[in-house]
């Protein structure tokens, strides 16, 4: 598995963009947002965008089938995070999250079953 794949890629701008989302979206709540919902909502994005950058890099250079299975548990953990973390009424942050969540798991699954089929060729 020493090919690059589109979905290493795909994966890599999601982790940077949910670093930079921090910034560049405004997450505002139906209610005020607390100082511990923002910390939460920033360090969720950071340290997730961060693990999935890293990882996607790793796979572009030496694709390995764990990876994607760590970018798999990465993805649900954010479609799932805002109920898990109580930030359900911030709605850019959620929709910020779930897709890219959503986006990690599709993608990574995809290249699996790429890299799948790719072995059976063989």
């Amino acid at each position: 598995m020493n090919e690059q794949r589109w979905q290493d890629w795909l994966v890599a701008l999601i982790g940077a963009w949910l670093v930079l989302s921090n910034w560049i979206l405004t997450f505002q709540a139906s209610e005020p947002l607390s100082a511990l919902t923002g910390r939460l909502i920033f360090w969720n994005s950071a340290i997730v965008g961060v693990v999935a950058l890293v990882l996607a890099v790793m796979s572009l250079t030496s694709h390995k089938a764990w990876e994607e299975w760590v970018n798999i548990v990465l993805g649900l953990w954010l479609a799932i995070s805002p109920w898990v973390l109580g930030f359900t009424n911030v709605r850019n942050a959620v929709l910020n999250v779930t897709l890219c969540g959503l986006a990690i798991v599709g993608s990574s699954a995809w290249s699996l079953r790429d890299a799948g089929q790719a072995g059976h060729a063989r």
